[in-house]
């Protein structure tokens, strides 16, 4: 008690007024970064932990042959509530398709953002909580038998865009506002 009276200032006895929380803020660089399975390169972020949250912001890093940047920000007063903003840019939908254990399934290069928030006593309950808004746009891309959905629409009374062409499963670009909510994921303007 001594020893920390002395650093304090005061008493060693617990204060009754309370300040300000402790500050921490640690810029984190890496040229190598695994989690959950993920490798990624060239690593950056700004880590500050205040009380009883804990912000990274930026957070930025190469993944699937892109960058993402965003941040987290994550409140733990008296449930867990967590909030991300994120970038993607000319990400490899292969590499990401592979990962996804659909190997060869869609190509091209995607770009994107959104805003997602959950909330509750754990990580788990936070993910299945999420909700949020995307804009992603995948270019110079194919999707496997996607010539197989020109057929069932022709089949179905439109006319084929490429009737005096042959059948193909490549695309120039699809974009796609996406909203999670509800443990589900939802598109009404995929184009």
């Amino acid at each position: 008690l001594a020893l920390v009276n002395a650093f304090s200032g005061g008493s060693a006895a617990p204060s009754k007024t309370t300040g300000p929380s402790p500050r921490l803020l640690i810029r984190l660089t890496s040229p190598r970064a695994v989690a959950a399975g993920l490798q990624a390169a060239q690593l950056e972020t700004t880590i500050t932990a205040e009380g009883n949250r804990i912000r990274l912001d930026p957070v930025a890093f190469e993944i699937f042959g892109g960058r993402l940047r965003g941040s987290v920000d994550v409140d733990l007063r008296t449930s867990m509530t967590a909030a991300l903003s994120i970038q993607v840019s000319d990400l490899d939908v292969a590499q990401l398709s592979d990962f996804g254990g659909e190997p060869g399934a869609v190509s091209g290069r995607l770009t994107g953002s959104g805003r997602f928030t959950g909330r509750g006593s754990d990580l788990e309950t936070v993910l299945r909580t999420a909700r949020g808004t995307s804009e992603i746009a995948i270019r110079d891309g194919s999707i496997r038998n996607l010539h197989l959905v020109r057929t069932v629409v022709v089949f179905l009374g439109k006319k084929d865009p490429e009737a005096s062409g042959a059948a193909s499963d490549r695309f120039d670009r699809l974009s796609a506002s996406v909203d999670i909510a509800d443990g589900g994921v939802r598109s009404e303007n995929m184009t």
